[in-house]
């Protein structure tokens, strides 16, 4: 699973991943075309895990394009597999 955010006045960014209860920071690297954006990629992630971005050092935030915030949205993302939604309308 990919990860990127564009952070312009980030010094530092890191992924936060909390599974089972445990926080786990990363490290993400800014990306050459773009410094600003930000970017790492995690395998095999389970849907409803949770994660977040921590600037410079500071408290995670939500990711601002995430799919779900089971939480609010002040409170951490989470994965979605999107490919395991069934849609109901044949139609559409």
């Amino acid at each position: 699973m990919r990860f990127r955010v564009w952070a312009p006045r980030a010094r530092s960014v890191a992924l936060c991943l909390v599974q089972d209860g445990q926080e786990r920071r990363l490290a993400l690297a800014p990306t050459a075309p773009e410094p600003a954006v930000y970017e790492a990629v995690v395998p095999a992630l389970a849907p409803g895990s949770r994660y977040g971005y921590s600037l410079d050092g500071a408290a995670p935030l939500p990711d601002p394009v995430s799919r779900h915030q089971p939480d609010g949205v002040h409170g951490l993302s989470a994965v979605v597999a999107a490919d395991a939604y069934r849609w109901s309308d044949g139609d559409w």
